[in-house]
């Protein structure tokens, strides 16, 4: 909004949700999602990631970048042989029933940090094994509704749920595209582009 109106308070705004959100995070990088029993839930755990790079991007802010990284590192850090990064994280036990919105959001933060040179070089190949896990949940139906689309995944009980949506699409795609551009090495990618 600042963007747009150039009136402060939307920077004020910003910076406000952005300092009360680290309150929430660990010093491992993870932010916890369930108070009450210390659980994450890493898709909301990575838009506090995204947001944070954001601002702090827009804004110069390191400690937000900082953050960001560290939030992102942990996904990776609990990240398991198979390449599926938890949906959950509860009284200390992980759910891997992928999700491949959690999946795209990852990879798309490790690509952006990647370049920035806030995450370790390490981290390639763990990146590079989410990508055929999400375009596995690619659709190939013969519905133009929804072929190309990309399936949310799996639910907590490991049930598939072959349902295409929006917002898991453009995730992956733009997880995907990111990855295939520092693959070819043309990364770059604008803050204000983050869906």
């Amino acid at each position: 909004m600042y963007d747009a109106t150039r009136q402060p308070r939307y920077l004020r705004a910003a910076t406000r949700i952005c300092d009360y959100a680290l309150r929430f995070q660990n010093d491992d990088g993870r932010f916890v999602s369930f108070p009450a029993e210390g659980g994450t839930n890493s898709h909301p755990h990575a838009y506090s990631a995204e947001g944070l790079w954001v601002v702090g991007k827009y804004l110069g802010r390191e400690d937000y970048l900082q953050a960001s990284a560290r939030a992102t590192a942990w996904l990776f850090s609990v990240q398991n042989a198979d390449g599926i990064i938890p949906r959950h994280w509860h009284n200390g036990e992980p759910t891997y029933n992928e999700r491949v919105d959690v999946l795209s959001q990852a990879l798309r933060l490790a690509e952006i940090h990647l370049m920035d040179g806030r995450l370790d070089t390490s981290l390639k190949s763990r990146m590079d094994s989410l990508v055929p896990i999400i375009l596995r949940n690619q659709s190939e139906s013969n519905d133009p509704r929804s072929c190309g689309a990309f399936y949310f995944g799996r639910l907590s009980n490991g049930e598939i749920v072959r349902h295409a949506n929006v917002w898991v699409s453009a995730f992956a795609v733009q997880a995907l595209a990111l990855h295939d551009d520092r693959l070819h090495g043309r990364a770059s990618f604008d803050p204000m582009y983050m869906v």
